[in-house]
C-alpha cells in the first residue's frame, strides 16, 4: 500500500481527531485499515491506556481482523478500558438479528467512547443504529448505489431445478480447460450446501464447505485450505458473502438466486 484509499484518506483524519465515524465503501476499498491505523496510532502514543472492541457479522471475519491488527500494530499490547467501539460490516451485523444484543452492549460501555461504523451499504437499521450509538457522526460514502467492476462477466443460466445439480458438476468440471484456478459456490441454506459437498466428495471432487453449522475449527480450515489453493472449489453459505480477504477467485457460483449480494 502506497497512497490511503478514498475512504482512508477521507475517514482517517476525522477518526484521529476524536469524531465518531460512519464510512460506506465497497469490499475491498481498504476499509480495516481505515479503522485500524489510527487505532493503533492511539496506542503507539498510550499504550496502557487503550482498547479497540470491534464487532464483526461472522466468526471468519472477525479471526481475519484479528490477524490484520496483528500484522500492523505486531510490537503493541492491548490492554484496559474501552476507548473505540467498530462495527465493520455493521449493516451485516443487523441482517445477522444482534441488534438487541448490541443495545445491551452499548448500554455497558463509556459514554465517552469513540464510534466507528464501516459497512458496505446503507440501509435503515444501520441509520438507527448510528444515531443510537455515535455522538453527530462524520458521515463518508465512497459511491452512490452499487456498481460491478468493469472486467466482471455476468453470466445467468435457465435450466430445470432437477437438472440444476448436473449443470454445476459439468462447469467444475470444465474448470481446468476454461483456465479458472478456484470457484466459489453460494447455497443459500446450510442444508444444500451440505449436501452439495457431499455430492462432490462421492464425485472424487476436491471441495471445503463453509456454513454455520460446522465447528469454528472446521470452519477456519475450510478458509484456510481455500486461500492456500489446497482446494480448488468453496462451498459456502451467506457467512462467506462479503469482507473476508480471499486473494484470487476465478469464478463464483450462485447455486441460488441471491437476496441481499
Amino acid at each position: 500500500m502506497r497512497e490511503p484509499t478514498p475512504v482512508q484518506s477521507h475517514c482517517i483524519p476525522k477518526i484521529l481527531a476524536g469524531r465518531d465515524v460512519l464510512g460506506i465503501a465497497q469490499t475491498g476499498s481498504g476499509k480495516t485499515a481505515a479503522f485500524a491505523l489510527p487505532i493503533l496510532n492511539r496506542l503507539a502514543e498510550d499504550p496502557y491506556g487503550v482498547f479497540s472492541l470491534v464487532i464483526t457479522p461472522t466468526r471468519e471475519l472477525a479471526f481475519q481482523l484479528a490477524e490484520q491488527f496483528r500484522a500492523l500494530g505486531s510490537c503493541l499490547h492491548l490492554r484496559c478500558s474501552v476507548v473505540f467501539l467498530v462495527l465493520d460490516e455493521a449493516d451485516r451485523v443487523l441482517d445477522a438479528g444482534f441488534e438487541e444484543e448490541l443495545r445491551v452492549v452499548f448500554q455497558c460501555l463509556p459514554k465517552n467512547r469513540q464510534t466507528l461504523l464501516f459497512s458496505a451499504t446503507m440501509t435503515s437499521e444501520l441509520q438507527t443504529l448510528l444515531e443510537l450509538s455515535a455522538n453527530k457522526a462524520y458521515f463518508y460514502e465512497a459511491y452512490e448505489g452499487f456498481r460491478t467492476v468493469e472486467t466482471l462477466k455476468q453470466q445467468y443460466v435457465f435450466i430445470p431445478k432437477t437438472v440444476k445439480d448436473a449443470y454445476l458438476v459439468h462447469i467444475l468440471s470444465k474448470m481446468e480447460d476454461m483456465n479458472i484456478r478456484s470457484a466459489m459456490i453460494f447455497a443459500s441454506r446450510c442444508r444444500d450446501c451440505h449436501l452439495l459437498s457431499l455430492l462432490l466428495e462421492e464425485l472424487e471432487v476436491e471441495a471445503a464447505a463453509l456454513h454455520s453449522l460446522k465447528s469454528q475449527a472446521l470452519r477456519l480450515s475450510a478458509v484456510q485450505h481455500f486461500k492456500s489453493g489446497r482446494v480448488s472449489i468453496l462451498l459456502a453459505t451467506d457467512v462467506a458473502s462479503r469482507g473476508l480477504d480471499i486473494p484470487t477467485v476465478d469464478l463464483v457460483i450462485n447455486y441460488d438466486l441471491p437476496r441481499f449480494y
